[in-house]
């Protein structure tokens, strides 16, 4: 069995489909696979436009003794490997990891409207066009995959009605270093002073990540006890408007932007940190959030999308509305005071973690893949 992997990005790259078709790459051939990775850089010297064309062609001239071609996303990739995959008559599989249209909209177009208000109202051309590249990938798949039993359902209602093509779920998976530091070790190493309270978040730095929010929330805490930290970790277009916010609040020698960093520098974050703070308003599968259970680390997060599938309210950790900066706050707090809580839903989240392995991810794909090469 071969497997032309298409993806818009790839190491050393980042992002999820990078990290994924790495994945893919290193261990599907354990599995039965013999795997060629194709990343759509191979055109980016190319004007827009022109990169997509000829990307479907190098599809298409890489697929011929291909059994599958998957898709590991419905952006830069997912169109072209379709056409590129179809003109071959080959199998065509897709990875759905997240709403290109919406997350386009919000970030480009001013739309505002969460991503399940989304789904159900109509906007200008630009993002209906997005909406109807995603549309057409999904409906003529022979298999879409999604992260998450959320996402799915949302997915599915992509596909016109009658539609046999399959959705299915398979959670990602996540590989922790072989270890950990102690709190006290990853404090001493980021110059983390020992009674400071410090408060961690990561993530993309968009609109629906929330972190002006959480902002908001460390600057009340911290007028009430200066030993209050702030980092958050992530990059992206939001970062100005966060950085002149905190330096509005005069709170910079408390709040930090520290950036991308690598895993292993994040999961150091994670050790040093008392709570994880999630303000989202959309996740198909929050990696974040495993990491920190893996970690040890208290959450608090939003009760939104993936996120009570991963962590159960009260049990794993505890789930808001997204915004709810009271909430935010007094939970917050509690997760710092309250130590036998505290330790409870460590210790829950931490079973609940093992869920989510890297092998499973690829056992239960190439299970799907499978299926599909020999799908008559």
């Amino acid at each position: 069995m071969k497997i032309l992997i298409a993806t818009g990005i790839y190491p050393p790259e980042v992002g999820g489909p990078a990290t994924y078709s790495k994945l893919m790459f290193d261990r599907l051939p354990a599995l039965g696979w013999e795997v060629e990775v194709l990343p759509f850089r191979v055109v980016g010297y190319l004007p827009k436009v022109i990169r997509h064309i000829a990307y479907a062609w190098e599809v298409f001239c890489h697929a011929g003794d291909a059994d599958v071609v998957y898709a590991q996303d419905v952006g830069s990739a997912g169109f072209p490997a379709l056409v590129g995959a179809r003109l071959r008559g080959k199998r065509f599989a897709a990875r759905v990891p997240g709403d290109y249209a919406w997350e386009t909209a919000s970030q480009k177009f001013g739309v505002t409207d969460t991503v399940d208000d989304f789904q159900d109202r109509r906007y200008g051309f630009m993002v209906e066009m997005f909406r109807s590249i995603e549309q057409t990938i999904v409906r003529h798949a022979d298999l879409v995959i999604t992260p998450s039993g959320y996402f799915t359902k949302l997915v599915s209602r992509w596909a016109k009605r009658g539609s046999k093509t399959p959705v299915q779920t398979v959670y990602n998976g996540i590989e922790s270093p072989t270890s950990l530091p102690s709190r006290e070790q990853a404090r001493n190493n980021l110059g983390i002073a020992v009674d400071d309270k410090l408060v961690l978040s990561a993530g993309r730095l968009v609109p629906w990540k929330g972190f002006p929010a959480l902002i908001d929330v460390i600057v009340d805490l911290h007028k009430e006890d200066s030993r209050w930290r702030f980092v958050i970790l992530g990059d992206d277009p939001e970062r100005v408007h966060l950085e002149r916010m905190i330096a509005d609040y005069g709170a910079g020698d408390y709040i930090t932007l520290a950036g991308n960093q690598p895993r292993e520098k994040m999961f150091a974050y994670c050790r040093a940190s008392d709570v994880f703070a999630l303000n989202s308003s959309f996740e198909s599968f929050s990696f974040q959030t495993v990491e920190v259970m893996r970690a040890e680390t208290p959450f608090v997060g939003t009760n939104i999308g993936s996120l009570p599938e991963l962590v159960t309210n009260e049990r794993e950790g505890i789930l808001l509305t997204p915004d709810d900066r009271e909430g935010f706050k007094k939970a917050i707090v509690r997760m710092m005071d309250d130590r036998a809580f505290r330790n409870q839903c460590v210790a829950a989240a931490l079973e609940k973690s093992q869920t989510f392995s890297i092998e499973r991810t690829l056992q239960e794909t190439s299970a799907l893949l499978k299926q599909l090469y020999e799908r008559k």
